[in-house]
């Protein structure tokens, strides 16, 4: 897909959901289906979508960040459909989500004067409600590119299986290795050594250089308060 510039040159191309196979119907014990990858931007996903898409039997292979959102897209997916999703540490995931957007939006846009961690989070909570806008404003040129900064809670939901960003290629061999019940999506796949409710403190996942970059963390992790607390339970 990404080798041939599909999606890179039309990547409205990439919202088509027509090859899903999905459950029909609840089977009555929890989750079914081939599980499908819901698609967070900044975390991994082109190389994840990459792989999905040539390992036979995964998982369904990633659409655009808006399509596989629950609750805010075009079509959700159902409730009992199995899905696999990749989670990132919300500060960590915002320095990419600041060089992002400084290559794509234009010279005159407010994130081109971002400088610090500090500022970024400044950023981010005085333009809140243009990234979490929805549905995708993909015609708006100031503001398609947020979506990439939606929060990664919106893709997970109770039949979700979670990978981590940190730990990513063996996440995914994990994954894509277990067994037949788990690849017919009757078992949610468990990460090993995931621990669930994790107290959020310090050592969660970020490295920073200074007093500055840690508050400027703790900001942007309040801003983005049930990705951190996902991200504590399943990959602290």
């Amino acid at each position: 897909m990404w080798d041939t510039g599909c999606c890179r040159r039309h990547p409205i191309s990439c919202r088509d959901t027509s090859q899903l196979v999905l459950a029909p119907s609840d089977s009555g014990d929890g989750c079914a289906g081939v599980p499908v990858y819901t698609r967070i931007g900044k975390t991994g996903s082109k190389n994840v979508t990459e792989t999905f898409a040539t390992r036979a039997g995964c998982a369904q292979w990633g659409l655009f960040h808006d399509v596989t959102a629950d609750g805010h897209s075009s079509r959700v997916l159902p409730a009992h459909q199995a899905k696999v999703s990749v989670l990132r540490e919300p500060c960590s995931r915002s320095r990419s989500l600041l060089r992002h957007w400084q290559a794509f939006f234009g010279p005159r846009h407010p994130v081109q004067a971002v400088r610090t961690l500090a500022q970024f989070a400044t950023f981010l909570r005085a333009h809140w409600a243009n990234i979490t806008a929805t549905p995708w404003p993909e015609h708006d040129a100031d503001r398609h590119h947020y979506i990439v900064g939606w929060p990664q809670a919106w893709y997970v939901d109770a039949c979700t299986s979670v990978l981590c960003f940190e730990t990513l290629d063996a996440d995914v061999r994990g994954f894509c290795s277990r067994d037949a019940d788990a690849a017919a999506g009757r078992r949610r796949w468990q990460r090993p050594g995931s621990v669930a409710g994790s107290r959020h403190g310090r050592g969660h996942g970020h490295s920073t250089s200074s007093a500055d970059d840690e508050r400027a963390c703790e900001e942007i992790r309040a801003l983005y308060v049930q990705d951190a607390a996902l991200h504590d339970r399943h990959c602290r």
